[in-house]
Protein backbone atom coordinates (compact mmCIF):
# COMPACT_ATOMS: atom_id res chain seq x y z
CA UNK A 1 0.00 0.00 0.00
CA UNK A 2 1.43 3.42 -1.03
CA UNK A 3 1.17 6.01 1.18
CA UNK A 4 0.85 10.11 -0.63
CA UNK A 5 3.75 11.53 1.54
CA UNK A 6 6.11 8.21 0.28
CA UNK A 7 5.50 8.96 -3.66
CA UNK A 8 6.10 12.72 -3.01
CA UNK A 9 10.08 11.89 -1.31
CA UNK A 10 10.66 9.16 -4.04
CA UNK A 11 9.77 12.06 -6.87
CA UNK A 12 11.62 14.31 -4.89
CA UNK A 13 14.91 12.31 -4.64
CA UNK A 14 14.49 11.15 -8.12
CA UNK A 15 14.58 15.28 -9.10
CA UNK A 16 17.84 15.79 -6.71
CA UNK A 17 19.56 12.44 -8.18
CA UNK A 18 18.91 13.90 -11.89
CA UNK A 19 20.33 17.05 -11.32
CA UNK A 20 23.09 16.08 -9.10
CA UNK A 21 23.77 13.66 -11.90
CA UNK A 22 23.02 16.41 -15.16
CA UNK A 23 25.62 18.63 -12.96
CA UNK A 24 28.44 15.96 -13.09
CA UNK A 25 27.68 15.45 -16.67
CA UNK A 26 28.29 19.16 -17.95
CA UNK A 27 31.53 18.75 -15.84
CA UNK A 28 32.75 15.81 -17.06
CA UNK A 29 31.85 17.46 -20.85
CA UNK A 30 33.81 20.39 -19.89
CA UNK A 31 36.82 18.34 -18.83
CA UNK A 32 36.94 16.12 -21.92
CA UNK A 33 36.55 19.79 -24.53
CA UNK A 34 39.28 21.22 -22.12
CA UNK A 35 41.18 18.62 -22.60
CA UNK A 36 41.17 18.69 -26.35
CA UNK A 37 41.57 22.35 -26.96
CA UNK A 38 44.80 21.71 -24.73
CA UNK A 39 45.48 18.62 -27.01
CA UNK A 40 44.89 21.51 -30.14
CA UNK A 41 47.51 24.32 -28.28
CA UNK A 42 50.21 21.74 -28.00
CA UNK A 43 50.20 20.43 -31.85
CA UNK A 44 49.81 24.04 -32.73
CA UNK A 45 52.89 24.73 -31.01
CA UNK A 46 54.39 21.32 -32.50
CA UNK A 47 53.73 21.65 -36.22
CA UNK A 48 55.04 26.03 -35.99
CA UNK A 49 58.29 24.54 -34.09
CA UNK A 50 58.93 21.37 -36.57
CA UNK A 51 58.44 24.22 -40.03
CA UNK A 52 61.00 25.96 -38.19
CA UNK A 53 63.46 22.90 -37.35
CA UNK A 54 63.16 21.21 -40.60
CA UNK A 55 64.86 23.77 -42.29
CA UNK A 56 67.19 24.90 -40.23
CA UNK A 57 68.19 21.07 -39.96
CA UNK A 58 68.77 21.25 -43.92
CA UNK A 59 70.86 24.10 -43.77
CA UNK A 60 73.31 22.94 -40.45
CA UNK A 61 73.93 19.62 -42.95
CA UNK A 62 74.54 22.06 -46.11
CA UNK A 63 76.53 23.83 -43.66
CA UNK A 64 78.64 20.53 -42.24
CA UNK A 65 79.18 19.37 -46.17
CA UNK A 66 80.53 22.61 -47.27
CA UNK A 67 82.83 22.48 -44.29
CA UNK A 68 84.22 18.51 -45.38
CA UNK A 69 84.55 20.14 -48.57
CA UNK A 70 86.87 22.77 -47.93
CA UNK A 71 88.35 19.80 -46.11
CA UNK A 72 88.79 17.45 -48.87
CA UNK A 73 92.40 16.68 -49.78
CA UNK A 74 91.04 14.86 -53.21
CA UNK A 75 89.13 16.86 -56.24
CA UNK A 76 86.73 13.77 -56.09
CA UNK A 77 86.26 14.07 -52.67
CA UNK A 78 85.58 18.13 -52.78
CA UNK A 79 82.96 17.49 -55.90
CA UNK A 80 80.94 14.66 -53.72
CA UNK A 81 80.69 17.39 -50.63
CA UNK A 82 80.14 19.85 -53.15
CA UNK A 83 77.33 18.01 -54.27
CA UNK A 84 75.97 17.13 -51.28
CA UNK A 85 76.27 20.48 -49.81
CA UNK A 86 73.71 22.18 -52.75
CA UNK A 87 71.26 19.15 -52.18
CA UNK A 88 70.81 19.99 -48.64
CA UNK A 89 70.87 23.65 -49.04
CA UNK A 90 68.29 23.38 -51.88
CA UNK A 91 66.30 21.12 -49.46
CA UNK A 92 66.75 24.44 -47.11
CA UNK A 93 65.11 26.51 -49.45
CA UNK A 94 62.39 24.60 -50.71
CA UNK A 95 61.44 23.81 -47.45
CA UNK A 96 61.74 27.11 -46.04
CA UNK A 97 59.57 28.31 -49.05
CA UNK A 98 56.79 25.07 -48.15
CA UNK A 99 56.64 26.01 -44.57
CA UNK A 100 55.76 30.02 -45.08
CA UNK A 101 52.45 29.53 -44.32
CA UNK A 102 52.84 27.82 -41.31
CA UNK A 103 55.86 29.93 -40.25
CA UNK A 104 54.65 33.64 -40.85
CA UNK A 105 51.30 32.72 -39.27
CA UNK A 106 50.87 33.45 -35.95
CA UNK A 107 49.81 31.30 -33.08
CA UNK A 108 46.68 31.61 -31.41
CA UNK A 109 46.49 31.90 -27.56
CA UNK A 110 43.49 32.17 -25.90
Amino acid sequence: MEHGWMTVSDHLCLKIVLALTDGIVNRVHWLRAKAQFERWKEEQDSIHNEAVWVPAYFQTKADCWKGWMKCATQDGHAAYASRQAHAWDELSKSSRKALIPITSASLKYF
